[in-house]
């Protein structure tokens, strides 16, 4: 995806200043609440900042949007019964949510 960004930036000749790269997403709003620049972050994370009008979305075209997720755990490890449970619920999920797009 950084690639992706850049290359448009260089494309339409826009200057393009990175100061920080792989913070977490509650920094980056942050910065961009208090006016420090933009930021690239899933939509998903700022959908209530955007909704109280903290925050701007700009949708960008081209851009893929769909993710590869993974969900992992330690393989040596036992799970309990709690943390099957996440991964069933988890699975059922993503299954839907394939069915569905």
């Amino acid at each position: 995806m950084r690639e992706t960004i850049v290359r448009a930036f260089q494309e339409s000749e826009t200057p393009f200043n990175l100061i920080v790269e792989n913070i977490a997403i509650e920094a980056i709003k942050r910065m961009v609440v208090e006016n420090v620049g933009i930021g690239f972050v899933p939509r998903m994370c700022v959908r209530e900042e955007a909704a109280n009008g903290k925050l701007v979305t700009i949708k960008l075209d081209g851009v893929r949007n769909e993710w590869n997720l993974w969900l992992v755990r330690r393989k040596e490890q036992s799970l309990s019964r709690a943390a099957r449970t996440f991964i069933d619920v988890s699975l059922a999920v993503a299954r839907s949510l394939e069915r569905d797009a």
